[in-house]
């Protein structure tokens, strides 16, 4: 639910005949230089978790949340993880090792498959992306990474093998979430995506 009314940080509309207000002051005393700033948020039931951002206009607010909750229905996007591509990329070969995570036809993977796939991860991947969080990785990081290795001089062929190991460690970090979505304790309840989000005023700390 959008707060539409007036906040600290925004004076209502004022007639030409109502006097003048003193300006807002900051902490040091001075002139306040703050502006308002909306935040948005939308429940994510997949995710279990909020997802919030604060823009500058009740405008930008109101349609990065009509977005945000289309994008979560149509499951192209998830709520911000602590889990680095680095860790995710390391359950994933300590699974494919065990013969759990397997490849898309359903076979375990062969050795020599598994060795080219820790070494590109090791080599060329994670040195650029292990540190960042996986809901952080998008298209947008892996083609810079395609750039970066191109521009080194790889064979195109190298460059596609690179990154082969990128789509079997998503495939199971999302398999995993969809598990854990759909056998949450029957005790908990999950409020649909609409529920929950709100474009309000979030105030800023004052310039000193």
């Amino acid at each position: 639910m959008c707060r539409d009314g007036p906040t600290r940080d925004q004076a209502p509309a004022r007639g030409h005949h109502d006097p003048p207000r003193p300006p807002l002051r900051g902490l040091g005393g001075g002139r306040c230089t703050c502006h308002p700033a909306y935040q948005a948020q939308v429940f994510s039931p997949r995710d279990r978790r909020t997802i919030r951002k604060s823009l500058p206009s009740l405008a930008e607010a109101r349609a990065w949340r009509a977005d945000t909750k289309a994008a979560l229905q149509k499951g192209t996007l998830r709520a911000p993880t602590r889990t680095t591509l680095a860790e995710a990329a390391d359950d994933w070969l300590s699974a494919a090792r065990a013969g759990i995570a397997r490849t898309r036809s359903g076979d375990p993977y062969k050795p020599s498959a598994l060795r080219s796939y820790e070494h590109a991860l090791a080599t060329k991947v994670l040195p650029e992306l292990g540190p960042m969080r996986l809901s952080a990785v998008d298209r947008v990081c892996v083609q810079d990474l395609v750039d970066r290795l191109v521009a080194r001089g790889l064979a195109p062929s190298t460059v596609r093998n690179s990154v082969l190991p990128l789509r079997a460690v998503f495939r199971r970090a999302v398999a995993r979430a969809l598990r854990s979505s759909r056998t949450r304790p029957s005790g908990s309840r999950c409020r649909r995506s609409g529920e929950g989000a709100s474009a309000s005023p979030a105030p800023r700390r004052h310039a000193r």
